[in-house]
């Protein structure tokens, strides 16, 4: 069997406040650095269904504290992400790729929702099929 390496994940990658959760250590098999179905992670706080701490009122979005969400995407998503926004900015000035992002999340996104989750799942299987496409 291989050797373990214990890694120290930070969930927020991007300087600021205080993080909004505390890092994460992640065990990866050294024989395996490639494959993302060998990384076992353990949250240190409680959370529900969507990975949110867990709360009976959640504040309007411009009232919650911010986090940062990093994944890299290949090099032509990014780009449409950047165009995208540079094309809506003729209906709101000040759009953000930040913003671009929130709105898809918060349009395509909800896990306790069985529908959207089954369409989210589709989007997930054409993306993977673009993925692994030769």
């Amino acid at each position: 069997m291989a050797e373990r390496i214990k890694l120290e994940v930070v969930d927020d990658p991007i300087p600021g406040p205080a993080l909004s959760t505390p890092p994460q250590t992640v065990a990866i098999s050294a024989a395996a650095n490639n494959d993302p179905s060998t990384l076992s992670s353990q949250p240190s706080r409680s959370r529900d269904v969507a990975g949110t701490p867990a709360s009976d009122s959640q504040p309007a979005y411009g009232q919650e504290e911010k986090k940062a969400v990093f994944g890299r995407v290949p090099r032509s998503l990014s780009r449409r992400l950047e165009r995208a926004v540079v094309e809506l900015r003729d209906e709101f000035e000040d759009l953000t790729q930040e913003q671009v992002l929130a709105a898809l999340l918060h349009a395509h996104v909800d896990p306790k929702d069985h529908a959207a989750l089954a369409r989210l799942a589709d989007t997930v299987r054409r993306y993977r099929s673009e993925l692994y496409r030769r």
